[in-house]
């Protein structure tokens, strides 16, 4: 069997999506909010591509505010009430994020977009949640260079050389062309 012959072509027009969205928004109340959802690189159809062109019309990119704020749920902990024959107490179960003052995010939905602090503050502090130990306040690093795994493994062997990369490296917030 001759297997060149079985390609697959997927073609992704944008002027398609940009109508599909407007059609949706034109059905909603003007005070809904629309949530879209732009998974990592929707399997190579390029995601980058729809989320500038859905930058600004959306309200609410789904996937990267809920990384966001699913990876600080697993790594913060919470304050708990217990009851014991002295009375309530609160008891501290998984880390104490509150003090972290900078948290550094990566990924094609999180590095493309002009709405990176937005998307990350979702890993922050929710007075919903007032139970919640997560991030109280934090500036936002942007790894724009997809350098953090190679630091981390440098750090092993040179951790002031890995330190300085980062430093030049990482950027706050600020979407660049």
């Amino acid at each position: 069997m001759i297997f060149d012959t079985l390609r697959t072509w997927v073609e992704v027009d944008l002027d398609a999506i940009e109508h599909n969205f407007n059609a949706v928004r034109s059905h909603l109340p003007a005070s809904m909010k629309l949530l879209v959802t732009v998974k990592a690189n929707g399997y190579g159809h390029g995601a980058v591509r729809i989320a500038k062109l859905l930058e600004g019309k959306a309200d609410y990119f789904a996937l990267a505010a809920m990384a966001c704020e699913t990876a600080a749920r697993r790594h913060s902990g919470s304050t708990e009430e217990a009851y014991t024959m002295a009375g309530k107490v609160f008891v501290q179960t998984g880390k104490d994020l509150r003090p972290v003052r900078q948290i550094i995010v990566t990924g094609g939905s999180l590095i493309h977009t002009k709405r990176t602090g937005e998307i990350a503050s979702h890993a922050l502090f929710d007075p919903a949640e007032p139970m919640s130990l997560r991030p109280m306040k934090a500036q936002v690093l942007v790894d724009r260079s997809y350098i953090l795994a190679a630091m981390g493994l440098l750090a092993e062997y040179e951790p002031q050389v890995a330190l300085h990369i980062m430093k030049k490296e990482l950027i706050p917030d600020g979407y660049q062309e």
